[in-house]
């Protein structure tokens, strides 16, 4: 697969690019909580005209102790337009089966725009371009069925349960708690992939290019 993408940060500059600099991104300051309802969280918006590397790299320097920092799927755009980036936590490891199941379950609109970050212990998948809040529920719950009986789940059930209960997805970017491994860390595009298992590879120590990947406008500005 092509590593375009290093950092979160970095595909999310295609979607500034797509959308435009006023367009308003939402982050969570968070807390883990195992096995728990809890939500533990504060919120920020973020303009993506001052959405840089330097400035993630600043919030994650004042985290407090414990806490990570986590994008939310929650984007307005043009001032009051509210939408949804979909975002995916995937459970453990990507084998080919799975990969097989994501092309053929998952709407073709996602799949061929779905980037995978390694995570440590699993994957992250984000879709560069917004969608309405309707069809994002439509979304997690297609990512539920995802899951089979019988087979090694793909999608983390609870992660879905309590996104769709706060009513926005989020991702961790951070690497705070202890619970965690590692920053997350690009792979590539899941239309490239057949299968992606551990141990995970050396990722470069230098920023790659912006990828030049036409993004699909599925929520038009």
């Amino acid at each position: 697969m092509t590593n375009e993408f290093q950092y979160p940060i970095d595909l999310i500059e295609q979607v500034i690019n797509t959308y435009g600099e006023q367009t308003v991104f939402e982050f969570s300051v968070y807390k883990y909580g195992p096995f728990t309802g809890a939500d533990c969280r504060r919120l920020i918006q973020v303009n993506g005209s001052e959405l840089t590397g330097t400035y993630i790299e600043q919030l994650e320097e004042e985290l407090p102790s414990g806490f990570d920092l986590a994008i939310n799927s929650r984007v307005t755009v043009n001032g009051n337009k509210s939408y949804h980036l979909p975002l995916i936590d995937f459970k453990g490891r990507l084998d080919p089966e799975k990969v097989a199941i994501i092309k053929r379950d998952l709407d073709a609109v996602y799949t061929r725009n779905l980037y995978l970050f390694d995570s440590g212990k699993s994957f992250h998948g984000y879709i560069p371009a917004l969608i309405s809040t309707e069809e994002w529920v439509k979304f997690m719950g297609s990512l539920l069925l995802l899951n089979y009986k019988h087979q090694e789940p793909i999608s983390d059930a609870r992660w879905i349960g309590h996104r769709l209960k706060g009513g926005y997805g989020c991702l961790r970017w951070s690497c705070v708690s202890s619970h965690y491994q590692a920053k997350p860390n690009g792979v590539g595009w899941l239309a490239n992939c057949e299968g992606y298992e551990y141990p995970t590879p050396e990722y470069p120590s230098t920023n790659n290019a912006r990828s030049q990947f036409p993004l699909r406008k599925i929520a038009q500005r």
